[in-house]
Parts: C-alpha cells; sequence; structure tokens
C-alpha cells in the first residue's frame, strides 16, 4: 500500500488524531486543491468540479 493509502486509512481509523500537514498529501491525491490563509488561521478547500466549499476555522493536529 502507498504512503498515500496508509494516511487515508489512518484516517479513516482516527479522524480526529491526523495533523494537518499529514492531511494535505491526501487532499491533493483527489485533486483536492486548498488555499493558505493569508495571515489568517482559514484556510479554503475546494474540487474544481465540485461547486461545495468547506472552510477550516482551526489546525487539526
Amino acid at each position: 500500500m502507498s504512503k498515500i493509502g496508509k494516511r487515508f486509512e489512518r484516517l479513516l481509523q482516527n479522524p480526529n488524531d491526523i495533523k494537518w500537514d499529514e492531511l494535505l498529501p491526501i487532499l491533493r491525491s483527489f485533486d483536492i486543491y486548498y488555499d493558505e490563509p493569508d495571515g489568517g488561521s482559514h484556510w479554503i478547500v475546494y474540487h474544481k468540479n465540485l461547486d461545495i466549499l468547506a472552510y477550516q476555522y482551526t489546525v487539526i493536529g
């Protein structure tokens, strides 16, 4: 299993125990993009084919 696959399995097993830096490669593997905050802590996470946006208010981990 790939490193990304292992991280994804770990995320599924315990979604509250993953760091933001560990989540970013998983997002990229699913073609999910993100905009880093401009001085704040709010991340914008999106997929180019979907209209739904998710806002990250706190850093996980």
